[in-house]
């Protein structure tokens, strides 16, 4: 893709060790892929006393050691400013060799078993009916989606989800429950999310699925990334304890 087609990323420095690249201003799912794309580049090849790397809607956090940056070979210069220029380079670099930015956010593409009885999915009724649905079709219309993480954040693990027909989205509930059973998956707005935790919260919820997207004890705790590919599978409640998981 011709580099032109791009905007340029904006910089902005976040407390003394951090800057976050902006692709935009506001979500769109190619300035989406160009930030996620752009993270993962970043970890493939990263600068002298890069730390890691937090991508969100349209940004992507840089996070790195002011010491080892000051000290890396190179013209002297100001931490942010040296962390700056090395990353406009790179983009500069992967755009005009042909390799744009959003042309490599691909990630895995998993499916979640997803239960929708009432017990299960206690506000599916309502929000059928707001939207002139029966549940059996705003069923079919969830399922229908393939839904792209778009972020982690709110618990460990909670993927945003995009890709959600607008026929569902609806507003977070006036009263947010004081306890919302782990593996719920709920709407806000335009968004679908899964709660990998029992906690409080405020999405409809419309289904719950036995996969755990958060294991603690591995050394990728989190089963989605953003990026990722989410399909959901329609079971059975009686099958939801039954259902293999796809992460081992």
């Amino acid at each position: 893709m011709d580099a032109s087609a791009h905007e340029a990323p904006a910089f902005a420095a976040f407390g003394e060790s951090a800057v976050i690249v902006s692709f935009g201003a506001t979500f769109e799912p190619r300035t989406h892929r160009r930030a996620v794309a752009f993270g993962r580049r970043l970890e493939a090849e990263p600068f002298p006393g890069y730390v890691e790397q937090v991508p969100a809607y349209t940004t992507v956090c840089v996070y790195f050691d002011p010491w080892v940056v000051a000290h890396a070979p190179g013209e002297r210069a100001a931490p942010y400013d040296r962390v700056v220029a090395w990353l406009r380079e790179r983009i500069a670099r992967w755009e005009r060799d042909g390799a744009a930015p959003d042309n490599d956010a691909g990630g895995k593409t998993v499916p979640i078993p997803l239960c929708y009885c009432e017990a299960c999915g206690p506000d599916l009724p309502a929000l059928a009916a707001a939207a002139g649905l029966s549940v059996s079709e705003a069923v079919e219309l969830h399922l229908g989606a393939r839904y792209t993480v778009t972020m982690i954040g709110f618990l460990p693990g909670f993927p945003y989800l995009s890709g959600l027909s607008e026929r569902l989205s609806a507003p977070r509930l006036d009263t947010p429950r004081a306890a919302v059973p782990a593996g719920s998956v709920g709407i806000a707005g335009r968004n679908a999310g899964i709660y990998p935790t029992a906690s409080p919260g405020g999405w409809n919820l419309i289904g719950r699925t036995s996969v755990r997207l958060f294991r603690p004890e591995r050394p990728d705790p989190s089963l989605l990334e953003v990026g990722d590919t989410v399909v959901f599978v329609r079971v059975a409640h009686d099958e939801r304890e039954g259902t293999a998981e796809p992460w081992r």
